[in-house]
């Protein structure tokens, strides 16, 4: 059962909120423009990303409780890395899925 008080969940929101939104040299800013226009991301996408952060409550995430057990009673592992050394440790894995 997760519970916590709502400053504690008002400074990882904080924290998250900080990933998605810091400073940006000219070239970081150019690079994600490029990434934006390649995957079809709008503003208006990283602006409902931002506004859902803001407005996650406890409830919200108590909803993700059931999915996650889930994973976890089913041992579900993702590995998201380098295609040769994923490979060197195809054994403890039940299958490769290459995403590039």
């Amino acid at each position: 059962n997760f519970d916590i008080p709502k400053r504690d969940l008002d400074k990882f929101i904080i924290g998250v909120v900080s990933q998605l939104d810091y400073p940006k040299t000219p070239e970081a800013i150019g690079s994600t423009a490029d990434d934006d226009y390649l995957s079809g991301f709008l503003q208006s996408d990283r602006q409902q990303i931002r506004d859902e952060v803001l407005s996650t409550t406890v409830a919200d995430i108590r909803e993700y409780a059931t999915m996650i057990d889930a994973l976890m009673k089913n041992n579900h592992i993702c590995v998201f890395g380098n295609e040769d050394k994923v490979k060197e440790a195809a054994e403890l894995f039940d299958q490769l899925t290459p995403v590039f």
